[in-house]
């Protein structure tokens, strides 16, 4: 028997921007989220309870993430 489990609320928060709450699938890591919204992971740091994570953690329901963009050149 197949069980469907609950989507999962995240929040998103960047800097300029308004806090998102993104609806996802159990099992999404923070790349996937925001994949989702149309962001590259890529171009971001991901934080969450003032620590620095890899964009491959696993997200849970009511999660908190702060997005710093990332800035380089020359």
């Amino acid at each position: 028997m197949l069980v469907r489990q609950n989507k999962i609320s995240v929040t998103i928060s960047m800097v300029g921007d308004l806090d998102r709450e993104v609806s996802t699938e159990p099992g999404f890591r923070i790349e996937d989220v925001l994949r989702t919204i149309n962001l590259f992971p890529d171009g971001f740091v991901a934080i969450t309870e003032g620590h620095p994570v890899p964009m491959d953690t696993p997200v849970h329901d009511g999660m908190r993430i702060k997005l710093i963009k990332v800035a380089s050149g020359g």
